[in-house]
């Protein structure tokens, strides 16, 4: 809406309004109109920027149109999208996506709506109440915030650590077989040096920037400390000096003379930057476009500076998407703005440097946004190139726009349309754009590049979702048999990831942004380009878990699917294993190369980078999967005692969900192959579960009110005596977060994770709370808690809005800052300790980052646990072979010694003082087993698992050792036609059988899964031969064969 500035502005609105439409009005009164709007909202600007600015409000969002595919409840976004309550627009979120699988998965259709809401909820998130509201700070506020944030970085005090965060990747990510893969780092801008080409800047929409100082095949974090206020929307480096460099971030513009070490605000601009550009012969000389903020008023548009930057001066108001300097003529400017109360965005012109301006359009109907590029090829200094998006009267509704490619040879006096569109079936590989693209623009301008070869200005790439590179000016057809012209996307993905963001042209040298990372050509991508992305570690990570004992991390990252990190693999180092978008990655505790992802299955992962994934576990959670929406990592929590026995808030793993799953725990006691409701909490949404590990049979669930315990194993169900928190601070709209003390069952902390300091622990049950927080620290959001139980009893809490870390033990009277190295702008995912290298890492949407724990010495918490059973009872299966190992808390030092004990002695242990003896118990009896660890410091810990087997029933087994591997076959030399029974033993794990012929082809293939000891071979579907047969676990073959006669 145009901002009422007095009776000038409300004439000039009530002119505009009485105008059925644009495509109505003659080319000259709508042009003057233009004008007339413009030099009016100047004047207007004059009068009325000091209260404007004594009252704006800050706002996080640029506003967009509603996207195709959206709801009728997202409209509400699109109107006003500050003045909605988010927890409600979380919640329809989440119903839309329990019914809809492809919006689970966000296929194409889907995909701009979806991408929309997630654009709104990360914008507002920082700012929403208890209750839902969103409240916006005023820019003094704000930004005296970002200042205090940034500086806090600096260590001020005592109680700020000395100790420093630092990132453990992804630095590069590979596919099976360790092939290169653009899936890393979403980047939104490219800047090169024009005085030094070898020299590179990236921002990424984390809102962290890098550096290259060979072409980007290495990149340097700018200080990732440093928090921009948001993500990174425009990078420019000072022509004849590559230390210099400008970045649009948040809704700021910053400065750095130093390569990015330091960065400094530059004062009076104060909505998101689209473009900047230097002065090439002075530069000095300074302008940028920026948006205008409708909601609060907040001035944009374009901007020109004459001081280096000290200080700018608004020219023109509107929204500012791009703008291009002539080649060889910087005074000459080429804009693309929409005016304040335009319906549409307009191409400007000027020759003095942005001072004044000719507005002109570009299409006979209204435009929405678009990028501009011009070529210094030569002959091309009068090419102007536009990618737009436009409404055109014939389909004019709510979305982003068709989409066009257009070109100048006269400085933008006059256009050419050079899309080519012969069909209106989008997929027709005859058209210039493809699918998403043709329908709506993709997702207009905030997938939109356009760059024109140095060489030849007819060389053109542009991109929106897919990319495009055109050797006639923009015309041709995206597929094979009409020019070709696709380079990447949906079009060619196995070229280039999906979502094309940016491109930066030194001569030959071109490199691409997308929604992956960057990709580099030295032909101008005539050629599929090589990925150029090591150090860009600034994943957005939504899912995450991690291994115990061995150092294996899974996560599901936003745009760049499923990952997994593994020592072995290298520091940083990083394996793409499918998946779209979801909050998901788990570790399986039984085997930690074990991994599951909701969105693409369990995989069992090579030691080695460069070795084969195996998929042999697509049978698990296919009956119930766990809950994980857009943001929320769905957790799958393990039983102390038996590694397969878990629990988990789960769903059906068809495409509808029940209406009742999300509100139910279900426990597994084989992995995922078959679960079971062990509580229903009565429509109340579940946010958080936890084992007590002083004594499993207890378990916590944390509602968004209640809190849930049983005794008994999920048999019987109570709430909590009292609530931690009064009905002010957590009305049932906010989740909740609880940790249970490793050594008391009867000792929880719970945090609100959006009611400032509410944070509440427990110490008889549940019966009364007590707030542990004071100071500062009341002021801020929690929602992870770490309880190392320790003899010092620390604890470590995590913050739910930006990255900021605490910890405090009985040893300390204050809470100490234990942040320092982390971004906090940045979001924690997941804050989980890795015990075994006594480490602290974190999750966040800028990587993986760890730190050491604040104690390096510290007593062990001993913890006995069975990875290869679901339950203690062995009774009918006697002689399995138990594999024992440990659970505990401890770091796992050179030194570390370990000792097991059981009650009755079992049949066989393979070595009591090790970390993971193999058991076999053989007899009836009721077994208790015992842990007990000492560290190179002499603390030790033991903790006894009572009843931890049992055998009901005599066996026969005496003291034998353990049991080896064997296979007895029914009969060795059957006839044709017969079939053939095996009995394994000794190979309790899950077992693959292969048959082959003398030929070495393999004929037949089964599996077994895991207790599993009978098979039916169908030999009689086999021709009379010989046959080998091998019986293969992950520890264990044996050969074997057999004839048909």
């Amino acid at each position: 809406m145009f901002p009422t500035r007095g009776t000038v502005g409300v004439f000039i609105f009530a002119l505009l309004s009485s105008k059925s439409g644009r495509n109505y009005v003659s080319n000259q009164y709508f042009l003057f109109m233009n004008r007339f709007l413009f030099l009016s909202s100047v004047l207007l600007m004059w009068g009325g920027a000091l209260s404007a600015q004594q009252t704006a409000k800050f706002n996080p969002y640029t506003s967009e149109p509603l996207p195709e595919g959206a709801p009728e409840w997202m409209k509400c976004l699109a109107d006003d999208p500050a003045g909605v309550n988010y927890f409600k627009m979380d919640s329809l979120f989440e119903e839309w996506a329990a019914c809809n699988v492809d919006v689970r998965v966000k296929t194409r259709p889907y995909k701009p709506a979806v991408n929309f809401f997630r654009r709104w909820q990360k914008a507002y998130r920082p700012f929403v109440n208890a209750a839902g509201k969103i409240v916006l700070p005023d820019y003094g506020a704000y930004y005296a915030r970002i200042d205090s944030l940034n500086t806090r970085n600096i260590r001020r005090s005592r109680n700020v650590s000395a100790a420093v965060w630092r990132s453990i990747g992804p630095n590069q990510t590979v596919s099976e077989g360790a092939k290169p893969k653009d899936s890393q780092a979403c980047v939104y801008r490219l800047a090169v040096s024009a005085s030094e080409p070898n020299i590179l800047y990236c921002g990424t929409e984390a809102g962290v920037v890098f550096r290259s100082e060979d072409k980007g095949q290495n990149w340097t974090a700018c200080n990732g400390a440093h928090f921009f206020g948001g993500s990174i929307y425009a990078l420019a480096v000072h022509p004849q000096n590559p230390d210099i460099v400008y970045a649009g971030g948040g809704t700021a513009l910053w400065r750095s003379e130093d390569g990015g070490n330091t960065w400094n605000r530059v004062p009076g601009i104060q909505t998101r930057v689209n473009s900047i550009r230097f002065h090439t012969g002075d530069p000095n000389r300074m302008t940028v476009t920026t948006a205008y903020d409708p909601i609060t008023r907040t001035e944009g548009g374009f901007y020109r500076s004459e001081d280096g930057g000290a200080s700018f001066l608004l020219t023109l108001q509107g929204i500012g998407y791009d703008h291009e300097l002539k080649p060889g003529d910087p005074e000459t400017v080429y804009l693309m703005l929409r005016p304040v109360g335009g319906e549409s965005t307009l191409f400007y012109t000027s020759h003095d440097g942005g001072a004044t301006f000719t507005a002109s359009e570009m299409l006979p109907f209204a435009l929405n946004a678009g990028r501009l590029a011009v070529s210094e090829a030569p002959g091309g200094e009068d090419y102007v190139y536009a990618l737009v998006t436009a409404y055109e009267l014939y389909n004019n509704k709510d979305g982003v726009g068709k989409p066009y490619i257009l070109q100048s040879k006269n400085g933008g006096k006059d256009w050419v349309d050079k899309t080519t569109r012969v069909s209106t079936n989008s997929w027709d590989s005859r058209n210039s754009f493809f699918d998403l693209d043709e329908r709506q623009g993709g997702q207009g301008f905030f997938d939109m590049t356009l760059g024109v070869s140095n060489k030849d200005p007819e060389l053109v790439i542009f991109g929106l979702c897919s990319a495009y590179r055109s050797t006639q000016g923009g015309s041709g057809g995206w597929g094979l048999r009409y020019g070709n012209t696709a380079i990447g996307g949906y079009t060619a993905h196995e070229k280039m990831h999906p979502d094309i963001q940016d491109i930066a042209i030194s001569g030959n040298d071109t490199w691409i942004a997308t929604d992956g990372g960057i990709k580099y050509s030295a032909d101008f991508f005539e050629t599929p380009g090589e990925n150029r992305m090591k150090g860009v570690y600034a994943a957005d990570y939504h899912g995450f878990d991690m291994g115990w004992n061995e150092d294996v991390m899974a996560g599901g990252r936003w745009h760049n699917g499923d990952a997994v990190h593994m020592a072995s693999y290298g520091e940083g180092n990083t394996m793409h294993v499918g998946g779209v978008e979801k909050a998901t990655g788990h570790v399986m505790l039984s085997d930690p190369k074990k991994v599951y992802f909701s969105d693409a299955g369990r995989y069992v992962m090579p030691e080695r980078i460069d070795g084969a994934v195996e998929v042999t576990y697509d049978q698990y959670f296919t009956d119930k999967k766990p809950f994980e929406i857009l943001k929320t990592n769905g957790r799958i929590v393990t039983d102390p005692r038996y590694a397969l026995r878990i629990i988990m808030n789960g769903r059906d793993a068809d495409d509808d969900w029940g209406a009742r799953d999300v509100y139910q725990i279900y426990r597994s006691e084989n992995e995922g192959l078959s679960f079971q409701s062990i509580l229903d909490t009565d429509h109340e949404r579940v946010s958080n579960y936890e084992y007590a590990r002083s004594n499993p049979d207890v378990i916590y669930v944390c509602g968004y009110l209640d809190i849930y315990r049983t005794r008994d194993h999920g048999a019987n169900w109570e709430k909590l005596p009292e609530r931690p928190f009064p009905e002010e601070i957590s009305d049932g709209d906010t989740p909740l977060m609880l940790a249970v003390d490793p050594n008391d069952e009867q000792c929880v902390w719970v945090t609100n994770t959006f009611s400032p300091g509410a944070v509440r622990y427990t110490t008889d049950g549940g019966h009364t709370w007590t707030n542990p927080l004071g100071g500062e620290l009341l002021s801020q959001t929690f929602c992870w808690i770490i309880l190392t139980g320790d003899e010092l009893n620390g604890v470590y809490l995590g913050t739910n809005d930006g990255a900021r870390v605490y910890y405090k033990d009985d040893s300390m009277t204050e809470w100490m800052d234990y942040s320092q190295g982390l971004n906090p702008g940045a979001r924690l995912t997941r804050l989980v300790p890795f015990y075994k290298d006594g480490k602290l890492r974190a999750a966040t949407n800028q990587g993986i980052w760890e730190i050491p724990l604040v104690r390096q010495d510290f007593r062990p918490v001993a913890q006995p646990i069975a990875l290869n059973l679901g339950n203690g009872d062995l009774t009918d299966n006697p002689g399995k072979e138990v594999w024992l190992d440990s659970y505990s808390i401890v770091k796992q030092e050179p030194g570390t010694r370990w000792h097991w004990s059981f009650s009755p002695q079992p049949v066989s242990v393979s070595n009591p003082d090790v970390r993971n003896p193999k058991v076999v118990f053989g007899r009836p009896g009721s077994y208790d087993v015992t842990l007990t660890i000492t560290t190179p410091s002499g603390k030790t810990h033991s903790r006894t698992v009572k009843d931890m087997i049992q055998i009901k029933k005599e066996t026969g087994m005496e003291d034998a050792g353990t049991v080896s591997p064997k296979v007895t076959l029914s009969a060795e030399r059957i006839v044709s036609g017969q079939n053939l029974n095996m009995l394994v033993s000794g190979m309790p794990e899950e077992k693959v059988v292969t048959i082959h012929n003398l030929s070495g082809h393999l004929v037949q293939k089964h599996h077994l899964g895991q207790g599993e000891r009978a098979l039916q071979i169908p030999a009689g579907e086999l021709p009379a031969g010989v046959y080998v047969y091998e019986v293969k676990t992950r520890n264990a073959k044996v050969f074997g064969k057999f004839i048909v006669q």
